[in-house]
C-alpha cells in the first residue's frame, strides 16, 4: 500500500513539472517606446517573451520581461 501511494505521488510530481516554452517573436521587431518594449505600436501592455530578430544578416535573441530586456544577447 505504501509503495502504491509513493509511486502515485512520484508520478504526479513527475508529470506535473513541465517546462513552459518561451514565446518567440520572429515576424515583427519589437517597438521601443517610453523606455519599454512593446509587441507593436498600438500595444498598451509591455511585451514579455523571447525576441528573435535579424540584423545585418545575423540572428539576435534576447528575453524581455514586462518590457525590459533580461539576460544576455545571443
Amino acid at each position: 500500500m505504501k509503495k502504491s501511494v509513493f509511486l502515485i505521488l512520484i508520478s504526479l510530481l513527475t508529470f506535473s513539472c513541465t517546462v513552459k516554452e518561451a514565446k518567440v517573436n520572429i515576424s515583427k521587431p519589437l517597438v521601443f517606446r517610453d523606455g519599454l518594449y512593446y509587441a507593436d505600436s498600438t500595444s498598451k501592455m509591455p511585451y514579455t517573451g523571447r525576441n528573435k530578430s535579424k540584423m545585418l544578416d545575423q540572428t539576435i535573441e534576447f528575453d524581455v520581461v514586462n518590457g525590459i530586456r533580461e539576460g544576455d544577447f545571443i
